[in-house]
Formats: C-alpha cells, structure tokens, sequence
C-alpha cells in the first residue's frame, strides 16, 4: 500500500527502513522526536507522497518473492 514507516531505532529496522527514504526511524523512547515525523507527514503532503512511492518502490524490488527466490537459490548452490 506504500505506507511510510515510523519505528524506533532498534536492531535490525536499518535493513528494512531507509531513514527518510520509506519512513523513519526515530530514537527510543523519544515521544518528541515521533510526533515530530508525524506532524511532518501531516502537513506535507507532497513528502508523504514521495514516501509512499518510496516504499512501493522499494518493497517490489527488494522483497519481491521471485528476487528472493532467486537470491536463496544462488546462496544455496
């Protein structure tokens, strides 16, 4: 659906999120920091388009089921 992402730092969310690319990823436990994103994403619309074309874009090229398979078959062989 293109959904921007807003997650905490922790481990493993750099591999999925590209920090201002597809979401953000703001620090623990920081309540400032996250409504910070989120009255950004409120009031530009054109940013959160660009990030939900990010996210499609990225999620059909990297989590694509037959990239996937293709890349589990090469680490298998």
């Amino acid at each position: 659906s293109g959904t921007p992402v807003l997650t905490a730092k922790i481990e493993g969310v750099k591999d999925i999120i590209d920090n201002g690319k597809n979401g953000f990823i703001v620090n623990q436990k920081s309540s400032e920091e996250l409504v910070n994103k989120i009255d950004y994403l409120l009031k530009s619309k054109t940013n959160l388009s660009d990030l939900k074309k990010n996210s499609i874009k990225i999620s059909r090229t990297k989590y694509d089921l037959d990239k996937i398979s293709k890349d589990y078959e090469n680490i298998l062989k």
